[in-house]
């Protein structure tokens, strides 16, 4: 069960995607495990900073994301084409070493974010 109460598949849980060659993206978004969806505009991403594969921070304008997890490395790539379309945290926030890449947490950080 998810924070929501709705029975979560681990089996359908993709940690991210990215689009089809042909498919420009403008935006990504960061589904957080509260179920709370952020839009995110690549033209306000000027900054990523990839620290030991484990953690990466992404500086906006007034705006930081940290993505904490494994193999993040491939994150940071797909950012860089601009070619992520979504990030997720993992339902359950526990590494089960099945896929490359794993997301426990993401926090946001900055004015921007208040509501």
């Amino acid at each position: 069960m998810n924070n929501n109460g709705h029975s979560v598949s681990l089996q359908d849980y993709q940690p991210y995607a990215v689009a089809h060659s042909d498919e420009a993206v403008k935006r990504f978004h960061i589904h957080m495990r509260s179920g709370e969806r952020y839009s995110i505009p690549y033209s306000l991403l000027p900054i990523f900073i990839l620290k030991g594969n484990q953690e990466l921070i992404i500086k906006a304008y007034e705006v930081q994301i940290t993505i904490f997890g494994r193999g993040l490395s491939a994150i940071e790539d797909a950012l860089s084409k601009e070619v992520l379309t979504y990030i997720k945290t993992h339902p359950c926030g526990k590494d089960d070493g099945e896929s490359s890449v794993f997301i426990e947490k993401i926090t946001l950080e900055g004015e921007n974010l208040m509501h």
